[in-house]
This record gives C-alpha cells, structure tokens and sequence, in this order.
C-alpha cells in the first residue's frame, strides 16, 4: 500500500515487543497545570483526479492537448506529528493550542509532494464578570488549486503547486451586567495568502483580508436561552498583482437566539441585515451597492439515546477572489447525522453532505453561477483509548457556469485509510 502501511507495521512490533513501555509514557505528559499530549497519524488515499480535471476536452477555452483534460489518478501516503498543550480544565477557565505538521508523499506523481502546517488556539478564560473566548486557526499548504479558486486558462497551471496560508482569528468578550442581561464584543480577522512559482496575467486567485467588529447586548428570556441583539462593521480587501486593490466597506446589524430549544434540540439562530458597497476603483458604480439579508444557523438535534444530528445552514455576501473582482450571494446547506455502536460504543458512523450554491450578482462576473457538493461517509474504531482508525469515503463535485470563467466542471472521489496515535 506504501509507506504509510510499512510505517503502522514497524510501529505495531514495537509496542508488542516493549511490554514496559505504556502509551501514557508517550502520549500523555503533565506540567503542572499543563497537560501536553502529542500525537501521531498516517493515512493512505486513494484519488481518482488530484488535478480536479473535467476529464473531456472544451473547445471553447481553446484546450487542444489530451493532457490538458486527462483525469490523473493516484495514491497519497501522508504521514503527521504534533501535539496539543492543555492549560486549566474545559469546565472552568482553560486554554488549547495545538500544531500539526503533514507531509504528502504522491506514488506516481512525486512532484506534487509537499507539506503543510496546521496550528490552532482556542479558550473559555473566566475573570468575574468577564469571560474572553480566543480562536484562531492558521493552516499553510501547498496542493494544486481547486474549487471557486480554480479557473484554467491553460493546461500546465493546473500541476502548479499553491502554496495557501490562511489566517482566522477571533477573540470573543462577554460581560454579565445583571443575572439576567450580558453584552458581547467581537473581533475578527481573516487572511489568505496565495503563493504562485508561476507569475501570468491570468492568475486566477488573488490575496484577500477581512476585518470585522460586532458588538452586541443580551437577555436571558429562559434559563438556558438568551436572546440578543448585535451590530457590525467590517471591511474586505483583494489585494491584485497587476492592477489596484478592490476594498469594500459593509455594517449592519441583527438579531441571534442561542441555547438549549427543547431537551434535544441545541444550536444558535442568527439573522441580520447587511449594507456593502465599494469604496475602491470604479465606487461611483450603482451596482457596487448592496442590501441583503445574511442568515447564519447551526442546530444539533438528538434523533434518539445514541443518535445525533445536525443541520448547518448560511447565507452571506461574498467577494470574489479571482482576477476581476465581484459581489455574490452564497447560500450553503449542510447536515450530518452520527452514530456510536457496539458494546463499549467504540465504533462512530458518520454520514454528511454539504451543498454550496453561489450566485454573482454584480461585477465582472454577474450572472455567472457555481455549485459545489461534497458528500462524506466515515467509519470509526477506537482500539484502545490512545488509538483510533477509520475509514473515509468522499466525493465532492464543483460546476461553473458562466460567460467570462467558462465552463468548469468536474468530481474527485477519494477514499482514506486512517490510523492515530494520541489521545
């Protein structure tokens, strides 16, 4: 199978053969009131198109060479270390940061080995009156590009490795006026930077930021539900190689229910009206103005004792990232439903999918559509407490349809054999 299978077989003698060493010897250390736990993780996948490829040919962008539409299949080893560094306890005040480091090893295609960093951050701090909630994500890989990032004007960009860094942090501040009554202050910031090794004209994604602010107020109207009401500011900038940078300012404001609904259904509801226009280059344009409604909702349902769902659901205004920047509606449903069985409830079955509609409605690129489905099957088994396996099946499948990108359409099945070490 790879390496990635030789790698589990040496690690599995090595524990058979070292009766005296115990997985906590290696896998759980304590500081203090630190706790650190390192992990470790191999898997083996199977892809049926690492180029996300139409796989037939399309006169209409000129494409007239086979290998520029051939769908290319491969089998991807990755092997990845890291830890997680505990501080307090998770029902009090506490704080988690954690780094992964990955590494991709391509069969038939070495070219397209590369590595990539996760690292993350995360928090309930409790002060008083005051509770601070940290959470930032940051993630930086090289893959070739894919999605509403990929719009080929040629054959040989689609084997170019990106390297993509993305940034999302936000720090969350809650205060208790009253028994009843409590206001919140937000801040986010999220960056993506793309890395080319090629430089053209037609580079089809392009570095963007986005600053918000919210501040909100709520009331307890039950004991386990709070109402509240919220406004915010932001502002959103695609940074361009070759010609100015596009900013737009967007406020608005709205209002969320947060909290425990009925003994099984959990979840926050979130509804706000948003004001965005373009306050770079062409800003006197009509159409670079907008009014919508942005809708953000994610409920957790028990279905029965061990059965679980949930239903994700948003819309919002987004700016394109491509070379001539637009305004677009996305509306993203998903739901996922969970099962624990057996005995001791160490197998986990989870089934999910995901659908991502996107309508431009100004710019370069009004009237163009896309549409993105994933879908996911997981089996999981829990071996011991320290180590876990599973089994994942995904498809995902991506279509555009329009006059300035043309025609992209394509889907990647994927299967992923996974074994990690760690608790």
């Amino acid at each position: 199978m790879g390496p990635a299978c030789l790698l589990l077989a040496a690690m599995s003698g090595a524990f058979s053969r070292v009766k005296a060493l115990e997985p906590d010897d290696l896998l759980f250390h304590r500081i203090g009131n630190v706790s650190l736990r390192p992990s470790f993780q191999i898997a083996e996948t199977y892809n049926d198109n690492i180029f996300f490829r139409e796989g037939r040919p399309n006169p209409a962008l000129g494409i007239v060479k086979e290998e520029d539409w051939i769908k290319e299949e491969d089998w991807i080893s990755e092997v990845s270390g890291g830890a997680f560094a505990l501080w307090g306890k998770p029902e009090e005040s506490s704080l988690l940061a954690g780094y992964k480091y990955t590494r991709r090893f391509f069969h038939n295609r070495s070219d397209q080995n590369s590595g990539g960093h996760d690292a993350s951050l995360a928090g309930n701090i409790v002060g008083g009156r005051v509770t601070l909630i940290p959470n930032v994500t940051f993630d930086s890989a090289s893959n070739p590009l894919s999605g509403r990032t990929r719009f080929r004007e040629g054959g040989e960009s689609d084997e170019q490795l990106v390297k993509i860094s993305t940034l999302n942090a936000a720090l969350k501040t809650r205060i208790k006026i009253s028994r009843k009554t409590f206001s919140t202050t937000e801040g986010r910031y999220t960056f993506r930077d793309f890395d080319y090794d090629f430089i053209s004209q037609f580079i089809p994604a392009n570095d963007y930021d986005n600053i918000r602010f919210q501040q909100g107020f709520g009331f307890q109207i039950r004991p386990k539900i709070s109402l509240s009401a919220h406004g915010f500011v932001g502002e959103n900038t695609v940074y361009r190689a070759e010609e100015s940078d596009d900013e737009r300012s967007y406020l608005g404001g709205g209002l969320s229910a947060e909290g425990d609904f009925t003994d099984r259904l959990t979840g926050e509801v979130d509804f706000s009206i948003e004001r965005g226009s373009r306050t770079g280059r062409s800003s006197s344009a009509s159409s670079d103005s907008y009014v919508r409604p942005i809708v953000a909702m994610s409920l957790k349902y028990r279905i029965g004792k061990d059965l679980f769902s949930q239903l994700d659901y948003f819309r919002k205004t987004i700016t394109g990232v491509r070379r001539e920047s637009s305004t677009g509606v996305e509306n993203q449903f998903g739901l996922s439903i969970i099962k624990p069985f057996g005995r001791r409830k160490n197998w986990l079955v989870r089934a999910s999918g995901r659908l991502t509609s996107v309508d431009w409605k100004a710019g370069s690129y009004e009237g163009d559509s896309e549409e993105r489905l994933n879908a996911a099957l997981t089996v999981q088994y829990k071996i011991q407490e320290w180590l876990h396996s599973s089994l994942l099946y995904s498809w995902q499948s991506f279509s555009y349809d329009g006059l300035r990108a043309g025609v992209v359409d394509y889907g990647v099945n994927m299967f992923t054999w996974t074994v990690r070490a760690g608790y």
